[in-house]
């Protein structure tokens, strides 16, 4: 977001003229000067006396500075929820979970100051449709029927330990994978989910030791998926708990580590962090496709987490899988689903069954246009303009810095969102994930306005 016209907001605290601007003079009053009710453009006081304005606005919305960067404010609320506001001159960038409160925070900087430039970018659920010009090319290659008496039955076609797995999807699922090399399949056992949140909980579920008088402590190294904590804790099932960052993990005992590879914001391949033989690990590989990074020898893990949204855009869906080593935990994985959910719709697997055969076919056959380097087109011309949208943003600020130079910020009472007063996880890794967003390198789950 942007403020119009951000430094005639500050209010002067001294008294201070100026010659009649060219053009306005008064007639017969040549030798008068015009005395300045406010902040104006030019004043060496105009950056300071906007920040003074702006950080007095926002600590009585209830704000508070950091000790880290006087730039950047944050509100904490009694549901664990936050709001992180950076201002870099007249800019700004809000970042919370919750759309409505960052919606009514907006209403009230307008009231105040006129803003522009308003844009939300959500990673909660992505941009589900930017892959659509492409399907609809596809037309009817896409099209598959069913009859009224088609899939009455729970049990799926074909023999596999996920007894609800359609064969055609597990067929589609492995030719992929070894089409695009990302992953070993003939190893695995194949467990299909309700995307990945289900998945989680299902394989959290296998690899909880049943016998132990402690919940096993879950982690990850951020910065990690905002949705892990809820989908650990929503159970409670007293089998496992959210334990937080692994790197300030220091507990002597068993633990499960989820690991995002490619990590998301930055696309980084990441290994595991776990130290010793007590640590269980989960690969949450839902990014791991050609069009958002680089794919190195196909991955070989005990566990391994995918989604379709991810791979094709059909969020709609709301298919993941597991590729799992072991049978007992591949068993147990079911066993959850079947409880959960008595497993899921043929309807969904049969259609992503479709969608992955068209997806393989394009790889292979050079009469059709590949969708895997389509779609990566596309991000890198996503990622391009967003680069020459900060190096704009980065022009237009720099104009300003001579303005700032020389001038200190007055000190605060401020809190320190990234200090060992506070525990909640997620502040520390929402800071670190915007940390990253400014660096032209995000694609973020948070809320950005």
């Amino acid at each position: 977001m942007d403020v119009k016209t951000a430094f005639l907001r500050g209010d002067l605290d001294e008294e201070i003229y100026m010659e009649q601007p060219e053009g306005f003079e008064v007639k017969g009053k040549d030798n008068y000067v015009c005395k300045l009710k406010k902040s104006l453009y030019g004043l060496k006081q105009a950056p300071m006396q906007w920040y003074r304005k702006f950080g007095s606005y926002m600590s009585q919305q209830g704000f508070k500075k950091t000790s880290s960067d006087h730039c950047v404010f944050v509100q904490k609320f009694s549901d664990h929820d936050f709001i992180i506001i950076l201002l870099y001159v007249d800019d700004m960038l809000v970042v919370g979970h919750n759309a409505c409160r960052i919606k009514e925070l907006k209403e009230e900087l307008n009231k105040s100051f006129a803003m522009i430039n308003d844009i939300i970018i959500s990673l909660k659920f992505g941009d589900p449709t930017m892959y659509k010009s492409y399907w609809q090319k596809m037309c009817n290659k896409c099209n598959i029927t069913f009859n009224g008496d088609d899939s009455l039955s729970y049990f799926a076609t074909g023999k596999s330990l996920c007894w609800f797995l359609e064969s055609k999807l597990k067929e589609q699922l492995k030719r992929l994978h070894n089409v695009v090399g990302n992953a070993i399949v003939d190893d695995h056992y194949i467990v299909v989910g309700t995307r990945s949140s289900q998945l989680v909980q299902a394989v959290l579920y296998a690899l909880s030791p049943s016998d132990q008088l402690e919940p096993i402590s879950v982690v990850s190294a951020t910065p990690f998926y905002s949705t892990y904590p809820y989908v650990t804790n929503l159970v409670r099932s007293g089998l496992n708990k959210w334990a937080g960052d692994l790197k300030t993990f220091e507990k002597d005992e068993p633990f499960i580590e989820l690991i995002t590879s490619p990590n998301n914001p930055n696309g980084i391949i990441r290994e595991h962090v776990v130290n010793g033989d007590q640590g269980k690990l989960i690969y949450d590989l839902a990014f791991y496709w050609q069009q958002y990074t680089s794919i190195t020898p196909p991955a070989n893990n005990d566990v391994m987490l995918f989604t379709i949204s991810k791979c094709t855009g059909h969020a709609s869906s709301i298919i993941g899988w597991a590729l799992v080593k072991d049978k007992e935990v591949a068993r147990k994985m079911t066993r959850f689903m079947e409880i959960c959910t008595i497993g899921v719709s043929k309807e969904a697997q049969l259609r992503d069954a479709k969608l992955l055969e068209v997806v393989s076919n394009s790889c292979l056959d050079f009469t059709l246009e590949n969708f895997l380097e389509y779609s990566q087109s596309l991000m890198d011309n996503r990622w391009f303009r967003l680069r020459q949208d900060r190096m704009t943003t980065m022009a237009n600020a720099k104009r300003n810095e001579e303005d700032i130079v020389g001038q200190e910020v007055p000190p605060q009472d401020p809190i320190d969102p990234l200090g060992e007063n506070v525990t909640n996880t997620e502040m520390r890794m929402a800071f670190q994930v915007l940390a990253q967003a400014m660096s032209a390198q995000s694609n973020t789950e948070i809320l950005l306005g």
